[in-house]
């Protein structure tokens, strides 16, 4: 019986005295800054409307008639007198123009830094343990030594 209860307790011993140590990691995942800077081509079409003024004259001589008429690069202009009366116009053509810009157009991409913290566990034996298996695995060997010298002798 004590041979029995012996084993079981070497068994037990070697199976389950075991403490588990836990470590921690830490892992870092750094940080991207990133810019993309873009330049895109627009362009649009200004337009100026003419514009035209008319001036008018009531002048002493009602027998003269006279015209006349000249022309600049936008604007025109016109001078008659007619039954005495004087009449002058002045008109400037629509300005159009065309214009091209460039339009900047930043993007900003960023990551942002994580820290990671893992946990591992590692089974560890102490080490008294180790020595008290070995005490008890020389109390066993010696119990059984009187049972094993009977097997010989068969």
């Amino acid at each position: 019986m004590k041979q029995i209860i012996l084993i079981i307790l070497t068994l037990f011993l070697f199976s389950c005295c075991g403490s588990r140590k836990s470590t921690s990691v830490k892992e870092n995942v750094k940080e991207n800054q990133s810019q993309k800077v873009e330049y895109i081509v627009r362009d649009t079409v200004i337009n100026i409307p003419g514009d035209t003024v008319v001036m008018g004259q009531v002048i002493p001589c009602p027998d003269v008639k006279w015209q006349a008429a000249a022309k600049g690069n936008k604007t025109t202009l016109k001078a008659e007198i007619n039954n005495g009366k004087l009449k002058v116009s002045c008109e400037t053509d629509s300005l159009n123009a065309r214009i091209q810009y460039l339009e900047k157009k930043i993007e900003n991409s960023k990551e942002v830094v994580k820290t990671i913290d893992r946990t591992i566990t590692k089974n560890r034996v102490p080490r008294i343990i180790y020595w008290v298996a070995l005490a008890e695995l020389l109390v066993a060997i010696y119990i059984l030594r009187k049972p094993l010298s009977k097997l010989r002798g068969i």
